[in-house]
């Protein structure tokens, strides 16, 4: 078939003779004949008009109006730049090279790859030339339509021009001063997320995000933001609103009577942080000016059901969920202030970890508070692979005294409280946010309340993560984490985290940061690799995946803590090394450059942990009836680490609590088949252990009648020996 626009005039083919001298270049032509036919016969049969269809039977758009410039925008542009390489010297020297036919040659260039006529406008100190698009285009289209005409023979590069305007984001909302977690990098506290630097170039158009908590309230400085989505509570007697599963997430209020504790109306906080209206004058200003907020309900009185958080990851991604009418607006981003007891493992609860999985794959991007318990592990969800967990640090850059911390922490953002480490430089201030009066039901809305906690510290993450989208909607969940670990920023050195390596995540979330990495167009780096701890003496491999940028890219890998490991393929995709074999965590880096030179850098630490080994016992004896109690022991090669146990199978009846204590108050007769295992703090298993428990029927008359004989033996072996003195 042929081609409808006229070939370059001058290339590589006809450009000059033998001798090197220049050909004459023939006339251009506007169009292939069979392109003009092809016009002529439409526009008989359509009375369309001709000039439109000219350029429609040529394959392209219509040349733009000239004469009404487009109005760009950021996040726009309606230029492009252009450097052609330079003409052989004695193309020059014949000053060939800035005739009509070259001018008409590069605007063919240009064209061809814009896919519609472009104009240049002028040209830049380096001899680049500015092409005009005549309409404003997203930054994402205009790099696909450089990438073509760089493709081009005879273009050195090609790249959007960029609209800036002045610098300076400002909100009226009545607390907004208050707002440290929102204030500029250079103007705030150390701890700031610095959401108000990076609004000048995303405020999250376009983005959701679910916040999975206690319901919502209507609020005049957040309801037009949200979007109202399900209540996903099943068990009525902590509803707290007459019935189970119903599509009103309203929060009735988690007022706990057995705990003393009032409603928190915890839903409300967490969406006012993420998505309150800003610039209105009152109030606070949310983290996402131009975002909105899913509000999901999933606890109630006093707490809720993890299976009821499942359904609501599911539902809130958009995947179907029986009995619940689908979402129509499914979350770019989940947010959960919420958490399980430390320590648990996601593995142990497969339809968690199968709701997040449904999420990720749908391109959702899920974020967990760590917990508040101040210990060296996290609960669910924070635990579960894919999911962003988040840790809590202080308005000084301290971690807060509360935050869990350990090596399944992705990063942390701003939490407020009291620091851990940190003495007369520690800043302790709250989070701002939208709160009611109501110690049981609500009564009157707050313009301002306090709070503080990993809780808090999760939509500043989910809220960023929302900004990246909205900038970027292809964006997968591991590049997201990519730009947000790549971007944080490094704990202040007299910090708990700086101390302590490898229990903070990547740093301090730099919104920002994050942002601005989007739009550089450099490439976005994830490293892939173990998900949970490995032991020690294990050939382990990490590769650097690279999405966005321009290929070929070049690969830097080192070590940057931890004992030193011999590395195998530093200027490769992929790391390869044996860990270590004592229990330690490790740290490495891995730098990327593109074509184009633009460089990101990416961390991943490791965790290598040695499993704990079940001592016995490998079979036990009972008796029906008479109450069985065991203490299950075993060991680990890592000094220090907390040992806990888990029953995989056994009879109903029978239970193994974290220590190891094998219970059964009343056993039936039979042979048992118990699998247990123990873990140690990093989630690294013994394997299962088999006890087999055999239970006899015994001399009858149940365990009381058993403990009496036992009794009377007794008191016959003490007046024995009595009679013998």
């Amino acid at each position: 078939m042929r081609s409808c626009w006229p070939k370059p005039l001058l290339n590589r083919a006809n450009s000059s003779t033998e001798s090197g001298e220049m050909r004459d270049a023939p006339k251009p032509r506007a169009a292939d004949n069979g392109c003009l036919t092809a016009s002529l016969v439409t526009l008989l049969s359509t009375r369309l008009n001709f000039r439109a269809l000219f350029w429609a039977a040529c394959g392209l758009a219509a040349p733009f109006a000239w004469g009404q410039p487009a109005e760009p925008t950021v996040g726009s542009t309606t230029r492009i730049i252009v450097k052609f390489k330079e003409p052989r010297a004695d193309v020059r020297a014949q000053g060939l090279s800035a005739s009509p036919d070259v001018r008409r040659m590069r605007d063919e260039i240009a064209s061809r790859a814009a896919r519609t006529t472009l104009r240049m406008s002028h040209r830049l100190r380096d001899g680049a030339e500015v092409y005009s698009l005549g309409e404003a285009v997203g930054i994402e289209r205009a790099r696909e339509i450089a990438a073509r005409m760089t493709a081009e023979d005879g273009v050195e590069y090609a790249a959007p021009d960029v609209w800036v305007q002045r610098q300076s984001v400002s909100m009226n909302d009545t607390y907004f001063s208050q707002q440290w977690a929102l204030s500029a990098r250079l103007l705030g506290s150390q701890g700031t997320a610095a959401f108000s630097d990076a609004w000048r170039f995303a405020q999250g158009s376009g983005a959701v995000v679910a916040v999975i908590d206690t319901g919502i309230l209507q609020h005049d400085d957040l309801s037009t933001k949200v979007i109202n989505g399900y209540d996903f509570v099943s068990d009525f007697s902590i509803a707290g609103d007459g019935n189970g599963r119903d599509a009103d997430p309203s929060d009735p209020g988690d007022y706990c009577t057995s705990r003393n504790e009032d409603s928190s109306w915890h839903g409300l906080m967490m969406s006012s942080i993420a998505a309150a209206v800003s610039n209105n004058g009152r109030g606070i200003s949310g983290a996402l000016p131009a975002g909105r907020v899913l509000a999901v309900r999933a606890l109630g009185r006093c707490g809720g059901w993890l299976s009821d958080v499942a359904d609501a990851i599911a539902w809130s991604a958009g995947e179907a969920v029986a009995g619940v009418p689908g979402n129509s607006t499914p979350a770019s981003v989940i947010s959960l202030s919420l958490g399980s007891a430390p320590g648990l493992r996601c593995a142990d609860h497969g339809y968690l970890q199968a709701a997040v999985n449904a999420a990720i794959s749908r391109g959702v991007v899920v974020v967990a508070a760590a917990g508040n318990e101040g210990v060296e592990a996290v609960g669910l969800p924070a635990g579960c692979n894919g999911v962003i967990a988040v840790g809590a640090h202080t308005a000084s850059g301290d971690l807060a005294e509360y935050s869990n911390r350990s090596a399944r922490v992705t990063l942390t953002a701003p939490g407020g409280g009291p620091c851990i480490r940190q003495t007369t430089s520690c800043n302790t201030f709250p989070i701002a946010v939208l709160g009611d009066a109501g110690l049981r039901g609500p009564t009157i809305r707050r313009d301002l309340d306090w709070t503080g906690g990993t809780s808090a510290a999760t939509p500043y993450v989910a809220a960023a993560a929302a900004l990246l989208k909205s900038l970027n909607a292809a964006l997968t969940p591991g590049e997201i984490t990519g730009l947000l670990t790549g971007t944080a920023r490094t704990h202040p050195a007299d910090s708990y985290c700086a101390a302590m390596s490898g229990r903070c995540g990547a740093g301090m979330v730099d919104a920002d940061a994050a942002v601005n990495a989007v739009i550089s167009g450099a490439p976005v780096v994830t490293i892939s690799g173990p998900q949970t701890a490995v032991p020690g003496n294990t050939d382990v491999q990490l590769s650097a995946e690279v999405a966005f940028g321009t290929a070929p890219y070049t690969y830097t890998w080192r070590q940057v803590e931890g004992p030193a490991v011999t590395l195998t393929g530093r200027d490769a995709r992929t790391l390869s090394f044996s860990t270590p074999a004592a229990k330690s965590q490790l740290l490495f880096e891995v730098n990327v450059t593109d074509m184009n030179l633009r460089m990101t850098t990416s961390q991943r630490w490791l965790v290598v942990s040695n499993p704990p080994r079940i001592l016995g016992p490998s079979e036990l004896e009972a008796t029906k009836g008479v109450a069985l109690s065991v203490q299950l022991e075993a060991e680990d090669p890592d000094t220090g680490d907390v040992i806990s146990f888990v029953r995989n199978e056994g009879p109903s009846g029978l239970s193994v609590s974290p220590s190891g204590l094998l219970e059964w108050s009343s056993p039936r007769a039979g042979e048992w088949r118990i699998v247990v295992e123990a873990a140690d703090e990093s989630g690294v298993t013994s394997g299962p252990h088999v006890i087999t428990l055999r239970v006899s029927e015994g001399g009858g008359g149940g365990g009381a009648f058993a403990y009496g004989w036992l009794a009377l033996l007794g008191l016959a072996v003490l007046r024995a020996r009595r009679l013998q003195t």
